[in-house]
């Protein structure tokens, strides 16, 4: 082993020898490469770049009651706004918003929501997306309306701030950036329209599609017979995606090797004169194959695993910044997965030019590559 270091030691620093500008610029070019390899996984994978993504639409829970357009009398209604109430207070994961939701029509089929838990989470545009506790106690008549609208409402009334929806005039207080239109809950008991459904956001993205399924599971148990629909199936799509987009970034990392490549060919042939001599003292076709291939195999390793490091290294400094997505988190998995994956490109890349070199004797090739 001690023989074959000192070997593999010996022939990198001939190459260095040779050209110290092309080695320099072949080992600097792969770091680089390899941190593009890295830059890429994160941000163009996309079960990768939203693992860490905590956006409401991937911890949304929905319950659909079986109430038809949810526009009827809640006394017909199997679960009542305080019973549906009542009853997640058994839920098992906690929630940053809970939305009881049921239908009114102005030209229009428009979703009436109210937050049970408490304030609703909402992204102000104008006015004022909150409720005063005497709003929320009384249950006054007051209502925050989106900013935009699919289709202008028939009994919105600009000039006095009012919109009369469901044969109720409300006060309009606030708009925000979202669809819903929310009313305070007392207000929205008061109207006693059936209950479409509720929209549930979890504090947290579940980490996995058993935990996911142990939520549903526990909302089937509170709502039996009613259907549950989870927003993590977005998750699950994307993870399906990871072959073909780790497929894509792969072939995009092997055509920039390709290239570089041309730069290791060409320190080979400046070096044949070495492998001649290697010849000349017994060393086989196949035997100087495999020493070619060592010499890239630990070329591979050493500017991979500097270019991971540096990827690494510069993570918080550089790359967070430019990141498409905040938080993109790298596991120790990741980069041994990107570790395997650059080194087995770069040999992959390196097999034209060792085929090439196979098809020439050596005393051939000492005469065809000369550069003194």
């Amino acid at each position: 082993m001690r023989k074959f270091f000192s070997l593999e030691w010996s022939r990198i620093s001939q190459y260095y020898k040779n050209n110290r500008f092309i080695f320099i610029l072949f080992l600097v070019s792969s770091i680089i490469c390899t941190t593009s390899f890295a830059y890429l996984y994160g941000n163009y994978i996309s079960s990768i770049r939203l693992r860490n993504d905590e956006s409401r639409m991937y911890r949304r829970y929905s319950v659909y009651f079986d109430n038809g357009s949810g526009e009827g009398n809640a006394a017909e209604a199997e679960f009542s706004y305080d019973d549906i109430v009542s009853r997640l207070s058994s839920l098992d994961f906690p929630l940053e918003d809970g939305l009881v939701i049921c239908t009114v029509t102005d030209n229009f089929v428009y979703d009436l929501a109210a937050c049970f838990t408490g304030q609703p989470t909402l992204l102000p545009v104008s006015g004022r997306c909150k409720f005063t506790e005497e709003e929320l106690e009384k249950g006054e008549k007051v209502i925050i309306i989106p900013h935009v609208f699919p289709r202008q409402p028939d009994g919105l009334d600009k000039e006095n701030n009012t919109w009369t929806l469901g044969g109720e005039t409300f006060r309009i207080i606030g708009r925000h950036a979202g669809e819903e239109i929310y009313i305070p809950p007392e207000t929205f008991k008061k109207l006693n329209h059936a209950i479409y459904c509720i929209d549930l956001y979890a504090k947290q993205k579940a980490q996995n599609t058993a935990e996911d399924s142990g939520r549903q599971q526990n909302l089937h148990a509170l709502f039996p017979r009613q259907e549950v629909a989870s927003s993590f199936v977005n998750v699950e799509m994307w993870q399906q995606y990871f072959p073909i987009e780790l497929t894509m970034i792969c072939l995009v990392y092997g055509l920039s090797m390709f290239s570089y490549m041309f730069l290791m060919k060409y320190m080979m042939e400046t070096s044949i004169r070495e492998n001649v001599i290697y010849g000349f003292v017994g060393a086989s076709k196949n035997k100087m194959t495999a020493l070619l291939l060592m010499d890239n195999i630990c070329f591979s390793v050493v500017t991979v695993s500097a270019g991971l490091l540096l990827h690494l290294g510069l993570k918080e400094v550089f790359f967070d910044k430019v990141s498409v997505s905040e938080n993109i988190y790298y596991t120790a998995a990741d980069y041994g997965l990107l570790f395997v994956l650059g080194v087995g490109i770069s040999l992959l890349t390196l097999l034209p030019f060792l085929l090439g070199f196979r098809r020439h004797s050596l005393l051939a090739m000492k005469g065809y590559y000369s550069y003194t």
